[in-house]
């Protein structure tokens, strides 16, 4: 018996595969067979924490509580019921037609049906701590019986208006069962408010006496009707059933219609049929269960759910049935693949154009092509059920849809790869409304039709609101008139509202009309544009029609093209200001078409964070009122800058008589590339003589300037010296030489150094450095790359980094801000924040370039983000979820890195890891960089604590302003991203801000400064004495990071440079033996009894601790007189 055990446990290897395995193998790509198994391994994971079953004991529990329900439910008794006696105010009555009050004769349900995603077992249900997933609802249909209406009902709100009354009783009745349920509130129907259902929260003292522990329980009770209580063709979308005005006849009403009003009836009546047919497909097809629940878990975790017009799960369940009816799918496919056919299906499918059709159903009409048109004509989008009526996607709006299609673009793209990074993308990362558009406007909530003026609505907006709803006419109208001002300046207006609210029936009243928030997809091609062109002026009805609606801004223009047609021109915006385009359009155009408010309303959320880049102001100083040096100022003056430059190296190239011929000038300072913090402008000091100055008057000016370093490259030569003191030197008779021709020739004011030589020219100060081909072997010597020690070693880093990747790193960024205009003005801002969080000496300005380049470059085309506010926010969170310990930060400037690099990249991380001293905090790898020298801009600094700190800053900032966007954007809110506290740190170096220089140009005031000289006309400018790069506090810095970085950490904000924070290594501070040898800043603690007993047989030595104020006392000192004063833990408020 053993042995035939053994041939069967042998032969079960060999075994023909299960139906499981089989289709994964058909599913499987030979050549990304590894990747697809890994993402399949993933999405198991996810289903298992996200697709969890409820508990035997649990679902037992559910089924004695709906049990109880039903008897509560059959036990009322029939009665005449009215809003007043109900007393439920919270429940909208409309009695459209006052002709007598609205009485429901009521009667106990006809039967009850539980519905939904519980019963299909498609449920998206995870752990209670989640505050999406942690809530298990229970739909229960309640079907009203068809003697409470009368066969017309279907006109004028009164089947709403009964349909609530019913509600409202079954609400009452529901409340007085404390033992289950503690809180029975209303909540919209898809964001309808008019037509609400019941949310009952199980009483968890019910649960636990059935056993089932820290659940969240709710049961929604949903009002039906049966299919057969109205005539459906007196539902078409094409039929009228409301009266909109008393006195109008039925030949009026046949000319409008009411599409939204009837749909609404009709989803009453079809609940249960969509039910049974999802049921019938996962009955054969298990699968698609659990690509239900991936498509609910994509669709919440981008917040689409909780719009208003957008899908909800119900409908992405109903897309999946549609595509498995159609056999885009089959009952084999595996989940994965079903839920990656559903966003390549929304992704390319165009449904404006063509609709979506269920095949009929038994009873169900076959639409003719007059009929789909009918339907196309009343619904901006069109999906209709099985019944050939119902039309499911009745609420999604146009925008919404595009919006869903971008996401399920960006999702295919990500798909491809599968790798864990984009699975988390895909599912677990939430991607808010607050960080997918480029530009945000709040709109206040609409009047009420009843509460406003007479010129507020048109007769036929009034209709238009009778059969949507107001809040939905609004964010049509919105929509509408934003998308036809602004045109192609922007690819996307979406319109949403606050999210939906619970309300008791017992309120006064609904809850309040919700503001309305717009994002903008900008597109920069375009955005800052100043003319509008209509039509030609032969073609009267456009040309009326572009004329009326832009209500008297419009006029006839001649252009240069000899075309004469009707323009609007935004007159008044000066070219530093382009970016103020898009808010004077929507400030016009916005009230002249809602005359019920003024343009003062409404709120923008990119203007504010322009004056964070004002960083030429000092802290303190009143801006002159319209002054504003934005990022558009600042681009203007580097392509001033470019102009200079281009002229200055077609000079040096054409210097015929040094001893080897310039072949190229490398422009590396950031300025070039448009992400120098502090706007490049001409220096009045920087001149030569017979110059014309061109710079903006100043009374007084920093003597201080800024060198912009050029790299200087020679035509090949094999003479350059090969010992490192002879190289430095032959330079230094370089750059002796290229002054004296520069002097001698063109009269150009040249300041030669041992290491550079800086040119004087047109306002800037040119700083050359050359670079040999042969500074590396220099470092390396006779050993080469091969040398471990070599290559790790800071000179070698630093040399490879400063003669190899900066030049390569600046070509390249200036680059991506030439195709990304926002890219500049981001990479500004984020270093204004960190000076403001006191970090400008944490990270390199090239570290952040790359780190930013990432959030442009890791988006597909359309969705990279436009603006300075999406890009901020999205490196924000870059940095804040990045796993910074185990993964290393890759970015692919040029798509160059294939595979194999990668993997080298990775091996290379895992292989420095081992080694803390030496491994980088943030590993941050660029394409341009070679495998034995990564990650150069971040390989000593910053800490590993430093690190975490810059992550949780980082989050926080990001939590504020997503907060502050949600809340409408409050004009000095956004601050509270960028500010910072003092109480974080433990001690405060006070700097003589008296006697130091200042990187601004200007300089405010009179007083007596070092540093500071005034400008007087036709004073002789270049005999001011100056000094370049010189930068006393960043020297300190160097200093005391030297004597005592092992002690301490250093922080300072390079825009009010006025203090230097220290944060104590608490790592130093632990308790070691006393030493003489390391007795410097060092404290002996006193010996206890205690103490000397356990030392008695290993040593007499006591212990010491760094002495803190010998240490603060040496800071100061070694600063000579740049500190004034030292602060410890607490600071006085200043």
């Amino acid at each position: 018996m053993a042995s035939t055990s053994e041939l069967r446990k042998a032969l079960s290897k060999y075994a023909l595969p299960s139906a499981s395995e089989l289709r994964h193998l058909r599913a499987a790509d030979p050549t990304t067979s590894y990747r697809a198994s890994f993402f399949r391994l993933q999405i198991d994971e996810l289903l298992a924490a996200a697709g969890r079953k409820p508990s035997a004991k649990a679902a037992a529990a559910l089924q004695t509580l709906l049990f109880r329900v039903k008897e509560v439910l059959q036990s009322l008794q029939d009665q005449q019921v009215t809003q007043d006696a109900l007393q439920a105010r919270g429940l909208r009555v409309r009695n459209h037609v006052k002709r007598k009050e609205i009485v429901l004769p009521f009667q106990r349900p006809s039967r009850l049906d539980v519905v939904g995603s519980y019963i299909l077992q498609t449920m998206a249900y995870a752990s209670q701590k989640s505050a999406e997933y942690g809530v298990l609802t229970v739909d229960l249909a309640v079907e009203i019986p068809a003697a409470c209406f009368l066969p017309k009902d279907f006109g004028n709100y009164r089947y709403q208006d009964k349909r609530n009354l019913y509600l409202g009783v079954l609400v009452s009745e529901l409340q007085s069962q404390r033992e289950l349920f503690q809180d029975v509130t209303l909540q919209p129907w898809h964001g309808d408010c008019e037509k609400p259902v019941a949310l009952l929260k199980v009483n968890p003292k019910f649960l636990s006496e059935h056993g089932v522990k820290a659940a969240k329980v709710c049961v929604r009770v949903i009002p039906v009707a049966t299919p057969e209580l109205f005539k459906l063709a007196k539902l078409a979308p094409s039929r009228s059933n409301v009266k909109h005005e008393p006195n109008m006849t039925e030949e009026q009403m046949k000319q409008c219609s009411t599409p939204m009003y009837n749909n609404s009836i009709l989803e009453d009546m079809m609940v249960r049929q969509h039910t049974r047919e999802l049921h019938a497909a996962l009955k054969e097809a298990p699968q698609l269960a659990e690509a239900c629940i991936l498509a609910k878990v994509w669709i919440r975790q981008r917040g689409f759910h909780k719009a208003m017009d957008s899908v909800n799960d119900f409908l992405v369940s109903m897309l999946l049935l549609y595509l498995y009816q159609q056999k885009r799918i089959n009952a084999q496919t595996p989940s994965d693949q079903m839920f990656k056919v559903l966003v390549q299906f929304i992704a390319v499918h165009d449904v404006e154009k063509e609709p979506l059709q269920f095949p009929p159903a038994e009873g169900g009409v076959v639409l003719t092509t007059e009929g789909v048109q009918t339907f196309r004509k009343s619904f901006e989008l069109v999906f209709l059920d099985s019944s050939g009526r119902l039309n499911l996607f009745g609420r999604v709006s146009r925008s919404a849809w595009k919006e869903l299609q971008n996401a399920a673009g960006e999702s295919v793209r990500i798909v491809q790869h599968c790798s864990m990074d984009d699975f988390r993308s895909l599912f677990i990362k939430k991607n808010e409304f607050w960080t997918r558009y480029d530009q945000y406007y709040w709109f206040p909530a609409p009047a009420p039709v009843d509460d406003a003026d007479e010129d507020t609505y048109t007769v036929e907006e009034k209709r238009t609101i009778n059969d949507v709803g107001l809040e939905r006419f609004w964010l049509r109208k919105l929509e509408s008139v934003l998308s036809r001002a602004l045109t192609d300046r922007v690819t996307l207006v979406r319109p949403v509202v606050e999210d939906g609210v619970e309300w008791d029936m017992q309120d006064s009243s609904l809850p309040q009309m919700r503001k309305v928030a717009v994002g903008l997809r900008i597109n920069s091609d375009n955005a800052s544009r100043i003319v509008d062109k209509g039509p030609s002026a032969d073609d009267k009805v456009a040309s009326a029609q572009f004329r009326q609606f832009w209500l008297g801004k419009s006029e006839l223009r001649r252009f240069k093209d000899g075309a004469i047609v009707d323009a609007v021109v935004w007159d008044g915006i000066s070219p530093e200001n382009r970016h103020r385009v898009l808010d004077a359009i929507v400030n016009f155009i916005v009230p002249a078409h809602c005359p019920h408010f003024t343009s003062s309303q409404i709120k923008t959320s990119n203007a504010a964070l322009y004056s964070a880049l004002d960083v030429e102001e000092p802290a303190g100083v009143k801006k002159a009122k319209g002054s504003n040096a934005s990022f558009e100022s600042t681009m203007n003056s580097v392509s001033k800058l470019w102009v200079i430059f281009n002229n200055f190296a077609k000079t040096l190239r054409d210097l015929d008589s040094l001893p080897l011929k310039v072949s190229d000038v490398l422009p590396v300072h950031p300025a070039f590339r448009y992400t120098s913090l502090f706007p490049v402008q001409p220096h009045p000091l920087a001149y030569s003589k017979g110059e014309k100055m061109d710079a903006a008057p100043m009374a007084h000016v920093n003597t201080v300037l800024e060198p912009l370093v050029l790299h200087l490259k020679f035509e090949s030569s094999s003479a350059w010296p090969n010992e490192k003191k002879a190289l430095m030197h032959a330079k230094t008779g370089f750059y002796v030489h290229i002054g004296h021709e520069l002097q001698s020739r063109l009269n150009l004011r040249c300041e030669v150094a041992k290491d550079c030589v800086d040119v004087f020219m047109s306002g800037y100060i040119f700083r050359l450095v050359i670079r040999s081909e042969k500074e590396l072997s220099v470092v390396t010597g006779a050993a080469g790359v091969k040398k471990l020690a070599i290559v790790h070693s800071p000179e070698y880093v630093l040399t490879k980094r400063e003669a190899d990747y900066l030049s390569k790193h600046a070509s390249t960024v200036h680059a991506l801000h030439t195709k990304n205009t926002s890219f500049g003005p981001t990479v500004r801002l984020v270093q204004r924040w960190q000076a403001d969080k006191a970090l400008s000496n944490v990270l390199a300005v090239e570290a952040v370039e790359l780190l930013m380049a990432d959030v442009f470059l890791s988006a597909a085309s359309a969705s990279a983000p436009r603006s300075v506010l999406s890009s901020f926010l999205r490196f924000l969170k870059r940095i804040a979820s990045f796993d910074w310990q185990n993964a290393p930060f890759v970015v692919d400037l040029n798509s160059s890195l294939d595979d194999d690099k990668r993997r080298e990249i990775l091996k290379r991380f895992e292989a420095s890891s081992t080694s803390s001293a030496t491994h980088p905090a943030m590993f941050i790898a660029a394409d341009y960089e070679d495998v034995d020298c990564l990650s150069s801009w971040t390989r000593f600094t910053p800490d590993k604590v430093v690190v975490q700190r810059l992550s949780a800053l980082a989050q926080a900032s990001y939590d504020v302003l997503v907060s502050w966007l949600a809340s409408g954007a409050s004009s000095s809110g956004w601050k509270v991203a960028f500010a910072s506290s003092r109480m974080e740190f433990d001690a405060m170096l006070q700097l003589a801000t008296e006697n130091l220089p200042t990187k601004r140009i200007r300089v405010e005031g009179d007083k007596k400064h070092p540093f500071v000289a005034p400008v007087y006309k036709n004073m002789d400018l270049t005999s001011v004495p100056v000094m370049v790069g010189f930068d006393p506090v960043h020297e300190l810095l160097q200093d005391l990071q030297r004597s005592f970085g092992h002690l301490a950490f250093f922080f300072v904000n390079g825009v009010d440079t006025t203090e230097i924070l220290i944060t104590w290594k608490p790592q130093a501070f632990l308790p070691a033996k006393f030493r003489a040898i390391t007795a410097s800043y060092q404290i002996p603690l006193p010996n206890t009894d205690a103490a000397e007993d356990d030392l008695a047989n290993d040593s007499t030595r006591s212990y010491a601790v760094p002495n803190i104020f010998e240490i603060l006392s040496d800071m100061q000192s070694i600063s000579y007189g740049m500190v004034v004063d030292v602060a410890l833990q607490p600071f006085e408020s200043s």
